[in-house]
């Protein structure tokens, strides 16, 4: 059955003057507005993105670029040019030509090639302006370089670059009066440039150069405070020490040190970077002149128990959240979360009667802060932890009553349903559960349908399997593909097998494996967006990162519109850009998520579940006698597809894999000793990370539940846990899981499995054994 997305297909030709060289001459700059006469959506076909060169050199650009061959690329894009004068498209070739040029330092061909053809490629004339400016300055034509850089249109992405360009440019050609108001409109229009360091200084040495060293040392003062440890840094000390001789002796002192303002500008900047040990060295020596309780004490405190804090050297943080709390900093804020760090602190190092306290005084003299109702919960856990049952349920309740809206209500109810439900009660668990109705506060990735679930669990422990039966059914079509929806699945399979069938039947459409054939526009006008165009015509020409610049532009222009968002996914789809396109569902757009798949939102589905690196893949998991969407699972959640991501604690590549455990794979493998650059390697990854899997799932009996756990926490930790309460099925064990951080990874890793064998898969069940191997 074809879905509404391809009963209609409009196939684009680009008649704005994306397709042909003829007609590209002027770009159209639009406002986004519904045209009232136009309604149902236009659709954009697979046919509206095909390459503008299938073969041959220009379609190798973008890839040979990423390579790091782009000199060679060059050269062979040349010859072609040379070789096909009369391609109806030559004039594209000639703009991968110029870009090639520029990223490889040949800023002659750059900016001849650039300049002679940005009139000619109107869509994507601000990139050949921009880049052929950047060649021109890189040449000292600096008039040249001002003129094209001017060129580049205000709704350009590139118009900060530019506008930074155009004032270096003036500065060289020893015009500093006309490049300091446009240094100053960039400071002024752009404060998040992540370059912005770099245009302070710019401006800085303009400054300098008008002889206004005051103004220069302030902008030297200040860049070498804001980004301490950085090359600017290092560049913005040198220089004012070098003007100092211009300025009032008066005026040196002032920039000899840093005001105490300052000093906490540069502390949170540290702190920001994870320097937590260099915040501790700054602010220390300090804090007693800072004083107890004025503002810059409080927030100096706080910064270095934080940075303890982050250290996990809990003993030594604590002093610092205890001053604050005792000192009476005018900042409310800051005292709650003084307190509530202290008690986190305090519990951790076992001073847990120390920790109520700080717990209670939260929650009782800030009722109304966001942080309260997490206080009572820490508290209640402190004192199921000791063993004071009582005391436990009672704060729960009240944190229940308390704050019926907070962020905690859902752990609240989870551990008052699971006291009943471990303690055998399952009468008691299914009246709590029918008490709090839908209002359980459930509505994260990792509990959606938790107590809805255990609560047909407690039905069937409690010997009613028709009332389970109905709710593990309940389960299943209220949360679709959730990791509840999985358990209840199986647990349905053993309670009613024919029902089971029938109710997959019911949900569950054949496999396709497809790929989604058109997406609709809407509203239509989006076609004429200049973003749009300029994006698409990058993904034509394989130029993905210049491509996704100008789609996020158009979507931060544009928010929170799921059709220019499923448009943007289908394009990144189409281009083989993975790792971008499947994030956007995942992280804007969840609507799809609400139903099982069906005729109108399989593509999305297919979309977020996307199939890459497929031969690498098969190849890895077959004779591992792996499933391979469980390969496709571990890669999703662990690099979001992308071959060249690094977590901060050095895993690299698809299968994020740590340098020791994939040379320990490598050996069993035969295989040449990897270095880290083999990691982001995919058929490297994707082999060894296969190994591991295999090796995980050979210990703990073909079970995912415990691979996938132990690829997260290592099997150390799953062995020790196993030994600990192996007894348990698998649905308590995995909520036992002690590190939240593997407990949550292992139920967003089932349901992503899950999702791929739905969608791809027979059967399309994972099948869960409830009864766990021990190691």
């Amino acid at each position: 059955m074809k879905s509404r997305w391809t009963k209609v297909v409009v196939v684009l030709t680009m008649a704005a003057g994306l397709m042909s060289t003829s007609q590209a001459q002027q770009p159209q700059v639009r406002a986004l507005t519904r045209d009232p006469h136009q309604a149902g959506p236009t659709m954009l076909s697979q046919e509206a993105i095909t390459p503008m060169f299938p073969s041959g050199t220009p379609s190798q650009v973008g890839a040979r670029l990423s390579a790091g061959d782009g000199p060679q690329c060059q050269v062979e894009l040349q010859e072609w040019i040379e070789a096909n004068p009369d391609h109806p498209d030559l004039i594209y070739a000639r703009f991968l030509l110029g870009v090639l040029a520029h990223h490889n330092g040949d800023h002659q061909t750059a900016e001849s090639v650039l300049s002679a053809v940005a009139p000619m490629v109107a869509v994507l004339a601000d990139h050949a302006y921009y880049f052929a400016a950047q060649s021109a300055l890189a040449l000292n034509h600096l008039e040249q370089s001002v003129r094209l850089a001017r060129l580049v249109s205000e709704r350009s992405v590139f118009r900060p670059r530019s506008t930074f360009l155009e004032a270096q440019a003036l500065r060289q050609l020893g015009l500093p009066l006309q490049a300091v108001p446009l240094l100053e409109t960039f400071l002024e229009r752009y404060p998040n440039a992540y370059y912005l360091a770099q245009v302070e200084l710019e401006l800085a040495e303009t400054r300098v150069e008008l002889e206004d060293y005051q103004g220069a040392a302030q902008l030297f003062h200040r860049v070498s405070n804001r980004y301490p440890g950085s090359s600017e840094e290092q560049t913005a000390s040198q220089r004012l020490e070098a003007i100092l001789q211009h300025l009032p002796e008066e005026s040196r002192e002032g920039f000899s040190r840093f005001t105490d303002e300052e000093i906490l500008t540069r502390a949170d900047a540290l702190f920001q970077r994870h320097r937590s040990q260099q915040v501790i060295d700054l602010l220390c020596d300090d804090l007693d002149r800072l004083g107890a309780g004025t503002p810059a004490g409080c927030q100096a405190a706080f910064l270095i128990g934080k940075s303890y804090s982050k250290l996990r050297r809990h003993t030594e943080a604590i002093p610092f959240y205890q001053r604050i709390v005792d000192s009476g900093c005018a900042d409310q804020d800051l005292v709650v979360k003084s307190l509530y760090n202290l008690g986190r602190a305090l519990w951790n190092v076992d001073r847990d009667e120390e920790a109520i306290q700080a717990f209670r005084r939260l929650y009782s003299e800030h009722a109304q802060h966001t942080y309260a109702d997490d206080a009572m919960l820490y508290e209640a856990r402190i004192e199921r932890q000791r063993g004071n049952r009582t005391r436990f349920l009672q704060l729960l309740e009240q944190q229940v009553h308390r704050f019926p809206t907070g962020d905690m209500l859902a752990d609240a109810h989870w551990l008052l349903f699971e006291d009943a439900f471990s303690a055998n009660g399952y009468q008691d668990a299914i009246s709590f559960a029918d008490a709090i109705a839908l209002r359980t506060g459930e509505d994260s990735l990792y509990n959606r349908g938790r107590i809805a679930y255990f609560r047909a669990r407690a039905l069937q422990l409690s010997g009613d399997d028709r009332a389970a039966q109905q709710g593990y059914e309940t389960v299943i079509r209220e949360v679709p593909l959730s990791y509840y929806a999985l358990l209840a699945f199986n647990r349905l399979a053993t309670l009613a097998p024919q029902r089971t069938e029938e109710l997959l039947a019911d949900l569950h459409e054949q496999p396709q494996t497809e790929p989604p054939a058109a997406v609709p526009v809407q509203p239509p006008q989006i076609l004429q967006e200049p973003a749009f165009q300029r994006g698409l015509m990058l993904l034509r020409l394989g130029l993905l990162d210049l491509a996704q610049r100008q789609f996020d532009q158009l979507l931060q222009e544009n928010p929170n519109q799921d059709g220019l968002l499923w448009v943007v996914t289908f394009l990144y789809d189409r281009a083989h850009a993975y790792h971008i396109s499947h994030n956007i569902p995942r992280r804007l757009i969840r609507s799809f998520l609400t139903r099982y798949p069906d005729a109108d939102t399989r593509e999305q589905w297919h979309l977020a579940y996307p199939l890459p690196f497929q031969q690498q893949i098969e190849e890895a998991a077959q004779p591992r006698q792996l499933d391979p969407f469980l390969v496709y699972a571990i890669m999703r959640e662990e690099s979001g597809f992308n071959p060249r991501a690094e977590s901060w604690a050095n895993a690299r590549g698809l299968m994020q894999l740590m340098l020791p455990t994939a040379r320990s794979m490598a050996e069993r493998l035969d295989m040449r000793r990897p270095r880290e650059a083999d990691l982001f390697r995919p058929a490297t990854s994707i082999a060894l990370g296969a190994e591991y899997l295999s090796l995980l799932s050979s210990r703990y009996g073909g079970h995912p539940a415990l691979t996938i756990a132990g690829y997260n926490g290592g099997e150390g930790n799953v062995d020790r846990w196993l030994s600990e309460r192996g007894q348990l099925d698998l649905d308590r064990f995995v909520e036992e899981i002690p590190y939240q951080q593997t407990r949550d990874y292992t139920k967003r890793v089932l349901m992503t499995y899950w999702i791929y064998r739905w969608l791809y898969g027979d059967p399309p069940i994972v099948e869960l054994p409830f009864s766990l191997p021990r190691s």
